[in-house]
């Protein structure tokens, strides 16, 4: 066995054991199968928010570093 597969193996015992940990707190008698689509919904709304919000912070840094022009940028003439 390949030290990725041990890796990857501990991965998904590491995540199995955090749903068992989630699940052992959650009254399996009570929640319904809209309480599960309203928390994967908002999670993906958060989630897709810091996706753009994390591509427009790239997007500005790599302006204010010089590896992209803005528009602006591009219409000024050149100074060489």
């Amino acid at each position: 066995m390949s030290d990725t597969n041990t890796t990857k193996q501990a991965g998904e015992e590491e995540t199995q054991q955090a749903i068992d940990a989630v699940l052992s707190q959650i009254d399996l008698t009570k929640i319904t199968q809209h309480d599960v689509y309203h928390d994967i919904m908002r999670t993906l709304q958060e989630t897709s928010f810091k996706f753009v919000l994390a591509a427009k912070l790239m997007e500005h840094i790599f302006v204010r570093d010089g590896v992209f022009q803005t528009k602006e940028q591009e219409d000024e003439p050149r100074k060489d």
